[in-house]
């Protein structure tokens, strides 16, 4: 609340389409007139049973209004729970299209940063739990208080000492939920004090080699830990029962009370003061005269979640990342990327930096010196002070699909991020294994879902074939789509079907001779079968830049390569490997190797920078640069003395 949680939530129900917001307010109609409805039938139940027992006629006209009004009841209660449920689904589905589409824009780095388990999660759990903002639930507070000042101005009308009765109980209610709320946040407040001086203290011994044998002798039940381990369960019990006893005062103040109206009432029966139908229509409406005080805590909750939701949701994409900003995408495949005149946010000297990615490119300095800034601005995830990141040749990084940028990139990056499944999953990141026998046949079937498929029927990705799907996302569709050119994208799609049934294929498949080829040769056998743990907690360094360099290897539909410091923690004979398997994946094609390791770095390069605090200060052909006798030849120089004497015998 003090983040202005409903101005939060507001904004964010004000950003959804219109037809969300339009049927949202339309649910809300529906449901103000079933709480109408729910109003006025014992009122309608009282004049019916009034007038049967005066004129000793149950069917009238009352009856049929009776009828009637519950017959709309029921027809409302339905369309509420149909047309919400509906609704809900709807906007999950468009709320978890948004987030894939917002994750796929979102900077390679940013995405390592936070581990694809992060935003799986947001996709997924957080999209199901945003699609009950739409639910009329957390209006029930204030629909419940406006039907209780009806009803209480219907008592008064009709029996003043029992609507003195209510206003007295409604007071008891207000000051015992109040104590109680207070009290609660009291104890809370405790709990987690004592719970964070708990986690002190146990860190403290732990940090002190606070062993198991430890932990049973004698003096640990008499060390601090112990008094706060009692405190905090001492204090979690009594939460525990205030919350009871909260429930047992409210439940006593409502029987009470019941029962005095009832006394009441029948005195007034008694003495023809009121009628029978009066007394059941009080009756009906008692159970809703104090929901307003038991939903005002549930309000309170659901508002918190919702703002917590909402603000979580946000920040996982934030509006203003500090990534380039994106006009109007083009249609276009990514073959060439060209930084010109750039100036590296980072630098200290203001020197302009251009390079092309025409070849195998390897780029090495001392660290800290602007590698990583240069693949940040590949990654699009920070802008050049000054200076343009172009593609082929006359195309703005800005104009280019998010998606189809990214998925012309096959990436070894630092930190590798590793799933807590089987080395299977790990590798194969959700495509299927196809024998190479039955790869003729399944891209058959691919070619002939493309030829049977209508161009102008698909406006989002979920209108296309399940096996289209994620090629049509890696190719930018959603980017396109939401500048409301998915006809033109299309067409481009599809102008070359041989080569959009080759993509499909990659998107979904993998040759198994090939897969069981790159995990024999890198020595992964030993890992299958289990499970690598959270975050690959159950793998060496070197088993983790393995398991990179085969998902690296087996992808093939890709138009450049950043390889950074890939073979930093393998042993000599698993780097020999390697590099002998990279020099054939990375023949004839353009990217980015950035190392420390010379000999390495001269093995995979046909043009080598020397980047110096931003700027390239040498760059050439390895025999170049060795020849010259300068900074480089220099650092390589120390690089082969350092690596001279030991040499690894296992992984780092």
């Amino acid at each position: 609340m003090k983040e202005h949680t409903e101005f939060r939530i507001f904004q964010f129900i004000g950003r959804l389409p219109r037809k969300f917001k339009l049927l949202f307010y339309l649910g809300l109609v529906v449901y103000s007139l079933k709480y109408a409805v729910t109003f006025l039938i014992p009122l309608a139940q009282r004049v019916f049973i009034d007038d049967a027992i005066a004129n000793k006629q149950i069917w009238s006209g009352h009856a049929m209004l009776l009828l009637g009004l519950m017959a709309a009841g029921t027809v409302l209660l339905l369309a509420e729970y149909v047309g919400f449920r509906l609704l809900r689904i709807r906007l999950r589905e468009y709320l978890y299209r948004e987030s894939v589409s917002k994750v796929l824009a979102l900077p390679k780095n940013t995405i390592q940063a936070k581990g694809s388990a992060y935003y799986t999660a947001i996709f997924t759990n957080l999209t199901q739990s945003l699609s009950t903002l739409v639910s009329p639930s957390i209006f029930d507070f204030f629909f419940g208080s406006v039907q209780m000042i009806c009803v209480n101005i219907i008592v008064f009308n009709w029996c003043r000492p029992v609507f003195y009765l209510f206003l007295g109980a409604y007071l008891l209610t207000a000051i015992s939920t109040y104590v109680f709320h207070i009290l609660r946040k009291r104890l809370m407040d405790d709990i987690n004090q004592s719970g964070a001086n708990l986690s002190a203290e146990s860190n403290e011994i732990v940090s002190n080699t606070f062993t198991l044998k430890t932990s049973a002798n004698a003096d640990y039940f008499t060390s601090p830990v112990w008094d706060l381990l009692l405190k905090n369960n001492c204090q979690t019990n009594s939460l525990l029962k205030a919350l009871e006893i909260n429930r047992f005062t409210f439940s006593a103040i409502k029987y009470a009370t019941f029962f005095l109206m009832l006394v009441i009432i029948l005195h007034k029966i008694i003495a023809a003061e009121m009628t029978y139908g009066q007394l059941l229509a009080i009756i009906a409406y008692f159970s809703s005269l104090f929901e307003p005080f038991s939903s005002y805590v549930t309000f309170l909750g659901d508002l918190t979640n919702y703002g917590s939701w909402v603000k979580r949701y946000e920040e996982a994409f934030p509006e203003k990342t500090g990534a380039l900003p994106v006009s109007a995408p083009t249609s276009v495949r990514v073959d060439s990327v060209e930084l010109q005149n750039v100036i590296l946010p980072y630098g200290k000297k203001s020197r302009p930096l251009s390079f092309k990615i025409d070849c195998r490119l390897g780029i090495t300095g001392l660290s800290g010196e602007g590698k990583s800034s240069i693949l940040k601005m590949l990654y699009r995830e920070v802008l050049p002070e000054t200076g343009i990141v172009i593609i082929n040749g006359s195309v703005p990084l800005t104009a280019i699909p998010a998606g189809a940028y990214y998925a012309a990139f096959n990436i070894i990056p630092q930190s590798v991020e590793i799933f807590n499944r089987n080395l299977h999953d790990n590798i194969l990141l959700g495509k299927k294994l196809v024998a190479d026998g039955h790869a003729v046949q399944a891209l058959a079937e691919i070619r002939e879902t493309l030829a049977g498929m209508r161009i102008d029927a698909i406006r989002r990705v979920e209108d296309a074939p399940v096996s289209v799907r994620s090629f049509l996302a890696a190719s930018g569709f959603n980017e396109m789509a939401s500048s409301g050119k998915h006809g033109e994208f299309m067409q481009s799609i599809m102008s070359n079907q041989e080569q959009a049934s080759q993509g499909v294929f990659n998107s979904n498949y993998i040759l198994k001779d090939e897969y069981e080829r790159i995990i024999s040769l890198l020595k992964l056998e030993k890992l299958s079968g289990r499970l690598l743990g959270v975050g690959g907690e159950y793998i060496s360094g070197g088993e983790r830049q393995r398991i990179a360099l085969a998902r690296f290897f087996l992808r093939k539909d890709y138009v450049f390569y950043v390889l950074d410091e890939p073979f930093s923690s393998l042993d000599a004979h698993s780097e020999h490997v390697a590099v002998k398997l990279m020099q054939d994946a990375t023949a004839g094609r353009k990217g980015i190797l950035i190392s420390h390791q010379f000999n390495t770095l001269e093995k995979l390069s046909d043009r080598i920078l020397l980047i110096d605090d931003g700027i390239i200060v040498e760059s050439g052909v390895p025999q170049k640069l060795i020849a010259e006798n300068g900074q480089y030849h220099h650092l390589r120089e120390i690089f082969y003395r350092n690596h001279s004497q030991t040499v690894p015998c296992g992984d780092k």
